[in-house]
């Protein structure tokens, strides 16, 4: 519950992997994914504000963008303040969780649930995810 993400290395094409290290890319401990855009560039999409579930960890939905994989120094954000619940239920938490995505064609689709009862659908034209400074 470091609300970090933390990073291993592999030196021999992923045979052996390098004890793990607290990075400073915060989390709220929530799944997150990762691809690479055409450019090369690699981006993250996660909960990056580094609270607990309860306390709206999973309240800010953001991609973050790397040129080197190693160095995250720009980001935007996907969604913010959920609707409020519908529903009661077993293990669930309000917010934006369980990211994945997609590229087709000229953009980025990233599918993720809405407080555990509704799935949506954002996308990002590639173009301005290139351009983001």
């Amino acid at each position: 519950k470091s609300r970090r993400n933390y990073a291993s290395f592999s030196f021999d094409g992923g045979r052996t992997l390098t004890v793990p290290t607290r990075t400073s890319f915060p989390d709220a401990c929530a799944r997150s994914n990762a691809g690479k855009l055409p450019d090369g560039q690699v981006y993250v999409i996660n909960n990056v504000l580094p609270l607990a579930t309860k306390q709206g960890g999973r309240s800010l939905l953001a991609i973050s963008l790397s040129r080197d994989g190693l160095n995250f120094d720009r980001m935007a954000v996907i969604r913010f303040l959920p609707p409020p619940p519908r529903y009661e239920g077993r293990s669930k938490a309000v917010g934006y969780a369980y990211p994945h995505s997609v590229i087709v064609g000229e953009h980025l689709w990233v599918i993720y649930s809405v407080n555990k009862e509704d799935i949506e659908i954002t996308r990002i034209p590639l173009s301005e995810l290139m351009d983001l400074k």
